[in-house]
């Protein structure tokens, strides 16, 4: 998996401006408490209290962004190795086709059934026919009678 972790630009403005306001409000706080404790405040770096607040930020988004994203690389892993195992047992399932050969053979009764039931249709557009001809038909429906099958 990759090591970056991106971010928009607006997102992680917002998420440096919340920090940057926080930091603010410590400030206040803290010069507030020193008036009452007279303690001098310590000096540090802008430069290192600047890098401080980009690395809270960026550590803040990132474990937002890592959070969102755990559930979709689950269902990646899963969807994958089930992927894998679905196309290996079908592999499985092509070079032994022989053993399953049987799975796609049309039951002996089920072919004479229907064999039985063809000839029975024949038989019965037959007689439709006849008794279509007993009757005499309008010379319109001369060419093709109707069968039971339309």
């Amino acid at each position: 998996m990759e090591q970056i972790v991106y971010c928009q630009d607006q997102v992680y403005r917002g998420a440096l401006q919340k920090v940057r306001e926080k930091e603010v409000e410590e400030e206040k706080n803290r010069k507030s408490n020193q008036y009452f404790l007279s303690s001098p405040a310590p000096s540090s770096d802008p430069s290192i209290a600047e890098i401080f607040q980009h690395l809270i930020a960026y550590h803040q988004e990132v474990g937002k962004r890592i959070s969102s994203h755990i559930p979709l690389i689950i269902q990646f892993f899963i969807l994958r190795t089930f992927g894998q195992q679905l196309q290996k047992s079908m592999l499985q399932l092509l070079q032994n086709k022989d053993q399953y050969d049987w799975l796609l053979r049309e039951r002996s009764d089920t072919s004479d059934k229907r064999k039985f039931l063809k000839e029975r249709l024949m038989r019965l557009n037959r007689a439709l026919r006849a008794a279509r001809g007993l009757q005499g038909t309008s010379p319109g429906n001369e060419d093709q009678p109707p069968s039971l099958t339309d």
